[in-house]
């Protein structure tokens, strides 16, 4: 089964640059794009995200509605790699309370980024692999 990775950014550049680079550096996943949060939390759900990858600035949603949203994406085990710039410590506390969530300090690395994606890919094909396992 094919990766899904989910793209959630506002700005249309960065959301650009990511789906070009993604796209390019893992050519077999399956990539969705959007620039609307709501719509992003609609989309895990409905074709099963196994990795979202979003910034905590998404006017009108505040880093604290997304957070929580996030907490609540029912498909599991979706991957969350979040793209700050936030300094402020109470606020990465609360992202890095969130299970199965990874955080990456903006300016982006773009080769770090694709590095924990690849990484975040191979524990769902080990995950995946385990669970087909034990169904035999």
């Amino acid at each position: 089964m094919a990766i899904s990775i989910l793209i959630v950014d506002n700005d249309e550049i960065t959301r650009d640059i990511l789906f070009r680079l993604v796209s390019n550096s893992l050519p077999s996943a399956i990539l969705h794009v959007t620039a609307r949060f709501e719509l992003a939390l609609y989309l895990c759900e409905t074709f099963q995200v196994d990795i979202l990858v979003t910034t905590t600035s998404m006017p009108p949603t505040s880093s604290n509605d997304m957070i929580e949203a996030v907490r609540g994406i029912k498909y599991n085990p979706t991957k969350i790699i979040i793209m700050t710039s936030s300094g402020d410590q109470k606020v990465l506390d609360k992202l890095s309370d969130i299970p199965n969530t990874y955080i990456i300090q903006k300016p982006i690395n773009m080769n770090e980024l694709i590095d924990l994606i690849k990484e975040k890919i191979a524990e769902i094909e080990i995950g995946r692999l385990g669970q087909s396992r034990s169904t035999l």
